[in-house]
């Protein structure tokens, strides 16, 4: 039984825990929100500013108070913590982060029942981010692009680290092993940046919760400086703030790989790469953008320094990679199930030359899923992919017309992904036209 709390106030949150039936409690949602709005001659002034970092040590404690009244007994397998955006640094201490951390492991020792056969196995982690445009334009309509909408992305990068510090330390708190881990990856816009990974190791800890991790979700963005304001819009950001430095650049993809390697049984991964601002500024053709560099290590670091021996599903999404990374990363692991997402080869590469080991008569890999798919034309991401029919097996080629958008794997979920493709290029305004070129199934068995 699903059960969802936004933030109540302390005696209201015992109350409504002391009088619900949990005995069946499995999935819990705790939210820390906190939404000022303000409109005024038609600009959306203020946005998710708040003080308050998931939920305070005092409302957990009455949570945890108010379930043990209630006499419920219970075992929590799936906790998403959701966090408010957090607006700047200076709001949240050290001091603060620990308390809170002993408030969240105190709680999650009430919510769980350790026994041999029940305990939390599946922790989320996300970050509320501001309101879409067509939200702001309902509250307060305007002609769009009249005035610049404020980008609190920094905050939202700001409110994933303390998040993740705050989690991080109350797992250490309560040693508590777990089967799947989801670090931001639910929230398109939130993304944890990977020099955080480094303070992970910084505490001279062994990370015991990740030694039987099996799924791995994780969204990622460069670390940078946080000179960039909240204020300020994506298109006005000058490329001196938003570059992350050469040692950054060199010891993130190291802090990606530390973390991987910590947890040896991963059986499926999923990473996402995702920076706001390097959208708006990458030049594929060219490689004079420090955010453009940083998108080449990681892929690369992975597939030279991690053994991923059981890993069996794998998803990557908007990243580039160079065509060796990809294929050693390909090939290095026992894929069955594996999506690409907006990934892009580095100048020099071909898919062709990569898909070689998934598909035709000399495969290596044999899948029994796989995903591609392209959504956007120029904007960034292109797949080179046609494909044609030789000797009954469908293996890809060249093609007279150019660069296909090919996607292979289950129909519905084809319709789906269309479906998004046509309801985002209608509500953004940014995608002039979706292509889908092809669409094959190509033959997982062995080769006859």
């Amino acid at each position: 039984m699903p059960v969802y709390f936004t933030t109540l106030p302390p005696e209201v949150l015992e109350l409504v825990s002391s009088s619900l039936s949990l005995s069946g409690l499995r999935s819990l949602r705790l939210v820390s929100r906190d939404l000022t709005a303000t409109i005024a001659k038609g600009r959306y002034l203020n946005y998710f500013k708040s003080k308050r970092l998931l939920l305070t040590s005092d409302d957990l404690l009455h949570f945890q108070k108010g379930l043990r009244n209630g006499g419920s007994t219970y075992a929590l397998e799936r906790l998403t913590l959701v966090g408010p955006v957090v607006a700047s640094d200076a709001e949240i201490s050290e001091d603060q982060i620990e308390q809170r951390a002993a408030a969240l492991a105190t709680a999650w020792q009430a919510l769980n029942i350790h026994t041999s056969t029940c305990r939390l196995r599946h922790l989320t982690l996300e970050v509320e981010t501001h309101p879409s445009y067509e939200w702001i334009t309902l509250m307060a309509p305007v002609r769009r692009s009249s005035y610049p909408v404020p980008d609190n992305y920094q905050s939202v990068l700001r409110s994933a680290r303390l998040t993740f510090r705050v989690t991080i330390q109350a797992l250490e708190r309560c040693t508590l092993p777990l089967d799947s881990l989801d670090l931001f990856g639910t929230i398109p816009r939130c993304s944890l940046p990977m020099g955080e990974l480094w303070w992970l190791w910084d505490r001279q800890t062994t990370a015991p919760w990740m030694t039987g991790l099996r799924n791995l979700t994780i969204s990622i963005t460069p670390s940078r400086s946080s000179s960039v304001r909240d204020d300020d819009t994506a298109c006005s950001i000058e490329m001196s703030q938003q570059v992350p430095s050469a040692l950054e650049l060199l010891t993130d993809p190291q802090a990606l790989v530390r973390f991987l390697k910590a947890a040896p049984s991963l059986s499926k991964l999923s990473v996402r790469h995702y920076d706001a601002y390097g959208v708006q500024y990458m030049n594929p053709n060219t490689a004079r953008s420090a955010s453009f560099a940083g998108h080449l290590h990681w892929i690369d670091a992975i597939a030279k320094d991690v053994s991923l021996l059981h890993l069996s599903t794998l998803t990557l999404r908007h990243t580039y990679a160079t065509e060796a990374g990809l294929a050693r990363l390909l090939s290095g692991s026992p894929l069955r199930s594996l999506t690409l997402e907006y990934v892009h080869l580095t100048k020099g590469g071909s898919f062709q030359n990569v898909l070689k080991l998934i598909s035709g008569p000399r495969r290596t890999v044999q899948l029994q899923y796989l995903v591609m798919a392209d959504l956007w034309e120029d904007r960034l991401m292109r797949f080179a992919i046609p494909w044609k029919r030789d000797e009954g097996d469908q293996t890809f080629g060249d093609d007279k017309y150019g660069p296909n958008h090919v996607y292979v794997g289950k129909s519905d979920d084809l319709n789906e992904l269309i479906k998004i493709a046509c309801d985002t290029s209608q509500q953004s305004g940014e995608i002039e036209y979706v292509f889908w070129l092809q669409y094959c199934r190509l033959q997982f068995g062995p080769p006859s």
